[in-house]
């Protein structure tokens, strides 16, 4: 279906209207917001009204039954808006197609629910050989795959996920048998996956991993590549897929952890946190974006359990940035049962410290000293400091010494409204006892003052703005 609808009657004279406009060279049409308040709506707006580019904005709570299709070649938005929205047998997006799941609303609370989706469809993805372009800002969402097909990706048969992207929201994937949680269905390979932020629970179905490809791809992996910048990830394959890599036969990949908090695991002592898959010919990358921690935690590289020897030749080759936060690495073996075990693998990076509100001022700025160095007075300017949002300004403090002696023979407080002070040149000299100065002024006719003005408030000084006088004895 193209981007170009008709909308009823009125629909389709604005869209002659668009038409004439851009044969006659004017701007196209803004997008717009299709709001459905039941599934008919919904349906009507998926199918026929919302044009590529615009939003289908969810304004109650329902069910919609069918599939939503694939919206040919479209690019479109779906709204939560604080709202329950059920589509239990997924929501198909092809080659081409783009997807983007979002809740504007204030409090972010709306949910989507995805899980009864058919044998080798996707929840949200495409139905054969790989999918669109998926996004997913905000919001509750739950969706398990169909048989053999991830909860969120791509088709069977080749690369997967052509290019999914997680920034924000909770996000809970169940991959069907044989497809991973988010990334490639059973042969197929996870695409680029991109998370960010939010929370992100991926579970692998059989063979698969949490994240990346699916069971039985071969190949090398190279169109498996997992990116990971922040956020809470928490990713688990399962059967010999990988936590985050590749399924059983399937090739690691490229995985780059440049930040937030992740853990991945296998269910079996077959299985790694990070790597390829059991069987698999290539091992992969694994890049962390941290110093390397020294020591690094003992038995990294050696799950310990009866799988230990092929845990090691799935484990990928690890680069670390040399500069950066440093990444805490732990692993541990969590005996599932007697036979089995799992290779457990933890990247921390230390959180950024939100901002805080006790700032002290900024510096005062254009500080001036006027007067002839023979004048009998000089008079020290300053310009107002900017206050924190929080914390006003209260005052300033005025400091002098000699250019050389640290030893401060002035010092003044003076209230906020107070932009200048007058010094004497009389006071200056009687005052000005620095002996390492003196010694190295007495050849000269001159002393040389600094002045240095700093803004205060209830938290601290800022940093201080500085001056000169030059004084005739």
């Amino acid at each position: 279906m193209s981007s170009l609808r008709v909308r009823g009657i009125v629909g389709a004279s604005a869209s002659l209207a668009l038409v004439a406009g851009v044969l006659a060279g004017t701007p196209a049409q803004a997008a717009s917001i299709c709001n459905a308040n039941n599934p008919t709506q919904f349906e009507t707006c998926w199918d026929s009204t919302a044009a590529d580019g615009d939003t289908i904005r969810v304004t109650a709570g329902y069910t919609i039954d069918d599939r939503l299709d694939s919206r040919n070649g479209d690019a479109v938005t779906i709204d939560l808006n604080g709202q329950n929205l059920q589509v239990p047998s997924g929501i198909g997006v092809e080659p081409g197609d783009s997807l983007t799941i979002d809740d504007k609303s204030s409090a972010h609370n709306g949910s989507l629910l995805i899980d009864d989706v058919s044998d080798y469809q996707a929840g949200i993805g495409g139905s054969s050989w790989r999918n669109g372009h998926i996004t997913i800002k905000n919001g509750a969402i739950t969706v398990i795959g169909g048989s053999e097909f991830p909860a969120i990706g791509g088709g069977d048969g080749g690369a997967g996920g052509s290019k999914i992207t997680i920034t924000g929201g909770t996000v809970n994937a169940t991959g069907g048998d044989y497809g991973a949680g988010i990334g490639g269905s059973n042969g197929a390979e996870a695409g680029l996956v991109t998370i960010t932020g939010g929370t992100v629970n991926a579970i692998g179905g059989w063979g698969s991993a949490g994240i990346g490809s699916g069971w039985g791809e071969t190949s090398s992996g190279g169109s498996t590549e997992v990116s990971i910048s922040g956020g809470t990830v928490n990713a688990t394959g399962d059967n010999g897929g990988a936590g985050i890599g590749g399924g059983a036969d399937a090739g690691g990949g490229t995985v780059s952890i440049t930040g937030g908090v992740v853990k991945a695991a296998s269910t079996t002592d077959t299985g790694v946190g990070v790597g390829a898959g059991y069987g698999a010919t290539s091992a992969g990358t694994l890049d962390v974006g941290g110093t390397r921690p020294n020591p690094e935690p003992s038995g990294f590289i050696d799950d310990g359990g009866s799988g230990a020897d092929t845990a090691v030749a799935q484990l990928p080759s690890i680069t670390y940035a040399t500069s950066g936060s440093t990444v805490a690495l732990t692993r541990r073996v969590a005996d599932v049962s007697e036979d089995f075990g799992s290779l457990w693998v933890e990247f921390k990076y230390p959180p950024t410290p939100p901002p805080s509100n006790k700032k002290v001022p900024t510096a005062p700025k254009k500080v001036k000293t006027t007067g002839k160095s023979t004048a009998r007075k000089f008079v020290v300017r300053w310009t107002a400091a900017k206050s924190t949002t929080t914390r006003p300004v209260n005052g300033y403090r005025v400091r002098v010494n000699v250019k050389g002696c640290s030893k401060n023979f002035y010092s003044k407080k003076v209230g906020k409204s107070t932009h200048k002070i007058n010094l004497s040149r009389s006071f200056l000299l009687k005052n000005s006892h620095c002996k390492r100065s003196v010694r190295g002024e007495v050849a000269s006719k001159y002393v040389n003052y600094r002045v240095r003005v700093q803004a205060y408030n209830s938290v601290g000084y800022s940093k201080p703005a500085t001056s000169a006088i030059k004084v005739r004895r």
